[in-house]
Order: structure tokens, then sequence, then C-alpha cells
């Protein structure tokens, strides 16, 4: 399932799940995000964009779509790549986060895309037999305000009896380009000590930054700062180069950089 949004200047855009494509010849993923564009009111379509920009065979799924008055665009839709298997009701087993892309221009051109929700939550279950289990978050749906673009989606991170259940949970991002600009001034990953170091600054020192992996989306974690500015994130356990990282701002900022090798 996806969603048709029209904006003012009659555009239509569309955001689906396009089931069993072939990945990069290894084997079959049982769904991606893609995005079409009609520039005139829905008589041609453009050719469709692919959103997820993990390499994984991991699902994605139920994508939702905010169009706002100042042209912006936010896809967001359910995302198991940082998990390798889920289990209905588990609270031990991370299944999925809530992922979404950015388009300032109308969705000609797209940002990177970033982790929305920030927990990898648990498959939830319905205890209830009277609902249809399968039909969790088949009614959300994306709006945008004249501040920021809103979503709502099903969430297992709060366990009631020892099972993962459905919650509604909210966030939203700010509408345009972003209010932040991010400057990353260190990115190296340490071969002895299997630690990555990322140093960078915000032109707003209310954000909160988050590094993962240009490559596949992985999130490393959260950066630490004193409300300063700068920013630092030291992240253990990573044993192999993620050869470039991108950190976002929940602000909208965001800002890539290749990773520096050193013993």
């Amino acid at each position: 399932m996806g969603e048709v949004v029209a904006d003012e200047g009659r555009h239509g855009h569309v955001a689906d799940r396009q089931a069993g494509h072939a990945q990069d010849g290894a084997g079959t993923d049982p769904g991606d995000i893609f995005y079409i564009r009609s520039t005139d009111r829905g008589i041609t379509f453009a050719t469709p964009v692919k959103l997820n920009s993990d390499t994984t065979t991991r699902p994605q799924w139920q994508p939702n779509l905010s169009a706002a008055k100042d042209g912006s665009l936010l896809t967001v839709w359910y995302d198991a790549r940082e998990s390798t298997t889920c289990t209905k009701g588990d609270p031990s087993v991370p299944c999925y986060r809530m992922w979404a892309r950015k388009s300032t221009d109308g969705g000609a051109t797209w940002l990177p895309d970033m982790a929305f929700s920030d927990v990898v939550t648990p498959l939830p279950n319905q205890p209830d037999s009277n609902i249809v289990f399968e039909y969790v978050g088949d009614f959300d749906y994306s709006s945008a305000s004249t501040t920021g673009h809103l979503h709502t989606w099903t969430d297992g991170r709060v366990p009631l009896s020892g099972a993962s259940q459905q919650d509604p949970f909210f966030d939203q991002v700010a509408i345009g380009a972003g209010s932040d600009t991010i400057t990353i001034t260190k990115a190296i990953w340490s071969t002895s000590r299997q630690q990555l170091l990322v140093n960078a600054t915000d032109s707003n020192p209310a954000a909160t930054l988050t590094c993962k992996r240009t490559s596949d989306g992985f999130v490393f974690g959260t950066m630490r700062t004193r409300a300063d500015g700068d920013y630092q994130g030291k992240f253990n356990g990573v044993t192999s180069s993620p050869v470039n990282i991108t950190v976002t701002s929940d602000l909208g900022g965001s800002n890539s950089a290749d990773v520096r090798t050193k013993p």
C-alpha cells in the first residue's frame, strides 16, 4: 500500500511499495519504496525513483507521503534494514524503524534517506483476536502543516505483560530545506580500537545529530554535545571502515564525509 497526494501546483505524487524487486543480484528483496511524480495533473508519470538507499535484502513497506505549501515532500515508511529477523510480540527481538526521505523541490530531487523514529522497535502483537494483525499500519497517513511534516506509525517498543503491543507514535520534521547547517570536521576509523570517531558542528546548537553509514543507512548512534554547537560521536565495535558517513539532524540538516583510516 502507498499514498497519493497533490500539491497546490496540481502536481501528483505517489509513494508506493514494489515487491519482489531483485536487488544487486543478491536474491530477492521483499519490498522497496518508490516515488512517482506527475507534472501534468496525472496525465503522465515519470520513471519511478527508489527512495530507500540500503543494499540489504530486508523489507521496506507501507510508505506515506505528505506535501507542504513550500513545495517540500516527505515520505515515511516501515524499514527492517537494521534487523536480521522479526518475531511477533517478542520485545527482545528488534524488527523495524521508521525511515524517511525528503524533497525540497516538489520531488524533482531527494535528500539522503534518514532514520525518522529513534528506536528499532520489536514487531508488536495484536492480542485482540477480533482484529486482523496484518492490518496494522494500513491506515497510517502523513500530512503537512504550515511548519512541519507530521506522521504517525505503529510502534511496539512498550511491552504489556511481557509482550510487545501496538501503540501509536508521532513525530514530525520541519518543512523546507532544513533550518541548520552541519559541518563534519573529523571522521576517523581506528583499526586497533575498532572505533569510529566523528566530530561535527551545527549552526543550531539545539539540534540532535545522528551518525549513520552512508552505504546502507546503518545508524551508529546519536552524537554528544554540550549545547555549544560542537558534537562528537565515539562508536565502538565498528569492525570495518564505513568508508563514508552521513550526519543528519532532527532540524533537517545533513552532510556526508569520507572516513580516514588509522591504526
